[in-house]
């Protein structure tokens, strides 16, 4: 089973594939302050709807990076009826084979991607180098809301190394030099919604596709998924938003 194609069927429906609020990628959004012209990178852009609002609020261009045509094909029709005319270009590629010149961009962001460019000490530090002095940095990361459980760690097949707390993000874009504009975090109801939503259409695929050849590995691994945020994901991992100036 391909990783594409489980998240395709988890977030069928969803424009945002993180569990973020819609106002609370508004209020980043408004936070950015963009002048007209400016050009925006989104690293790991699913759907491109963080962009897609980007250039609608702020008379952006921009370039999306993912490796789903899936998400990519929903990108560009919903830039083409919400932003017609607007210069968008969504590249079908994986993002370590991504090249941009130093200082290209007005703001760099990975929402929830920042992984596919290393970690995110790394991650932060490549996106720094795309952008312009005195332009952005966005990222969206988890964060331990509290210390995990031995239990959820081995479900979840991490270490506890890999999230800091919210205030350990903030301070690690501080020491690489990016100044702290604004942060957000996610609230329980954000990941309800995005949990939930995720279990559902999954059950539901399930049901509607028995003879599908991975239907019982889907179904298997989103199981796995729902028990791993019912018995300690809900109560440990946190997510936020997070904007630094270069």
């Amino acid at each position: 089973m391909e990783e594409a194609r489980f998240s395709i069927v988890g977030h069928s429906g969803m424009a945002l594939c993180n569990p973020i609020s819609g106002e609370n990628v508004d209020l980043v959004v408004d936070a950015l302050h963009l002048e007209d012209g400016a050009r925006v990178l989104d690293i790991g852009c699913g759907k491109g709807e963080i962009l897609i609002r980007a250039v609608e609020r702020w008379s952006a261009s921009g370039v999306g990076v993912d490796l789903s045509p899936s998400f990519l094909a929903e990108a560009r029709r919903e830039s083409g009826e919400r932003v017609p005319g607007a210069e968008i270009e969504w590249l079908e590629q994986d993002a370590t084979a991504f090249e941009a010149g130093p200082a290209s961009f007005d703001l760099t962001m990975s929402v929830g991607s920042a992984w596919l460019l290393g970690d995110l000490n790394t991650a932060l530090g490549t996106m720094k180098g795309w952008t312009k002095p005195g332009g952005l940095v966005l990222v969206g990361e988890g964060y331990w809301v509290r210390p995990p459980t031995s239990e959820y760690l081995d479900l979840l097949g991490a270490s506890a190394d890999d999230y800091g707390s919210h205030e350990d993000n903030i301070a690690l874009g501080a020491s690489l030099g990016l100044e702290p504009v604004y942060a957000c975090v996610s609230s329980r109801s954000d990941w309800d919604r995005y949990e939930w939503t995720y279990f559902s259409n999954i059950e539901r695929w399930a049901r509607e596709n028995a003879d599908d050849p991975e239907r019982n590995a889907i179904l298997e691994r989103g199981r796995l998924g729902r028990e791993r945020y019912l018995r300690g994901g809900r109560d440990a991992l946190g997510f936020g938003l997070y904007l630094f100036r270069v």
